[in-house]
């Protein structure tokens, strides 16, 4: 049967070339090698925080297993896709056994589920997931049915845990954050793919100072997540500011103080782009750029904001 329209191929990404290498996980590689070629439970359940890399680690555990374990191929299943056009409670079914009989198909196939908490419904009131758990402890423990499951800690205490038996089916695997070492090495590798495509890049002292004081601006966001967001913002502001048409009203490092100011408030991109909005027009005045960036962050690293 064809693969449905809700899944994709992470096996066949990583065969093109697509997926990025796993940085600073072999030991996470090898322990989820070990469960999923093994004789035990249906699936493996990852734990984690945001922004610690989960998704990540499954990308990179399907580059892994594409050279060594040919037979096994993973699918990442798109819950957004999955749930359309699901008005009513047997639509959704009807979707879950297309996955079940997709993956009863062929051994070997195994199905990456982020955001699990969201599709089996424990503990909500939404009746379009009713019944979806039994379906999947069915499917595990029948073995027709081989999952990677990722949701952070809070959320499985709060809608998995309270479920002994679904919890059965998955070995449960912890997902460390990142240290500071490997989190620079990926902030470098996308800084690099920028300057490969000729976009706004920025120098190295200002790459350790974004690793520095990321968790500051993100403490809810674990490395590396944290960092390569904070990386992401600060480029856009310098590629904004580098526009020849674009120019600020005000002293240019006030305006980065602010904007840095709003991100460490936890007050959202959203009023940070309303800030900027008011300074930045396109009258003559003071060009900020990625320079003024890079001392921002400086100062922010020093203490001195």
């Amino acid at each position: 049967m064809p693969m449905p329209e809700f899944l994709n191929s992470l096996t066949a990404s990583a065969q093109r070339g697509e997926l990025d290498l796993c940085i600073g996980r072999d030991d996470d590689l090898l322990q989820l090698e070990t469960v999923l070629t093994g004789q035990g439970a249906g699936g493996v359940l990852l734990l984690g925080a945001p922004g610690v890399g989960k998704t990540e680690l499954v990308r990179g555990l399907a580059s892994h297993l594409a050279e060594r374990k040919p037979e096994i191929e993973i699918f990442e299943v798109d819950l957004t896709s999955l749930e359309a056009d699901t008005k009513y409670i047997g639509e959704l079914q009807s979707k879950l056994n297309e996955l079940l009989a997709f993956a009863a198909e062929k051994r070997g196939r195994v199905f990456f589920i982020d955001e699990f908490h969201s599709l089996i419904g424990i503990g909500t009131h939404n009746d379009k997931h009713s019944g979806i758990e039994q379906n999947l402890k069915s499917g595990l423990t029948s073995g027709r049915l081989r999952i990677i499951a990722a949701t952070t800690e809070e959320e499985f205490k709060k809608f998995v845990a309270g479920d002994a038996a679904l919890g059965r089916r998955f070995h449960r695997h912890m997902v460390r954050e990142m240290d500071e070492a490997i989190t620079a090495f990926l902030v470098r590798r996308e800084n690099n793919s920028a300057r490969t495509r000729g976009l706004p890049f920025m120098t190295e002292d200002a790459l350790a100072r974004v690793v520095e004081v990321a968790k500051i601006v993100y403490p809810e966001v674990a490395r590396p997540a944290c960092a390569l967001k904070l990386f992401s913002e600060v480029r856009a502001v310098g590629r904004a500011a580098a526009d020849t048409t674009c120019s600020v009203q005000g002293n240019p490092i006030d305006v980065l103080r602010s904007a840095v100011a709003i991100l460490e408030r936890g007050e959202g991109l959203e009023k940070l782009h309303d800030m900027l909005r008011r300074h930045i027009n396109h009258q003559t005045g003071a060009t900020l750029n990625l320079e003024v960036v890079e001392s921002v962050l400086s100062e922010l690293q020093a203490g001195r904001q």
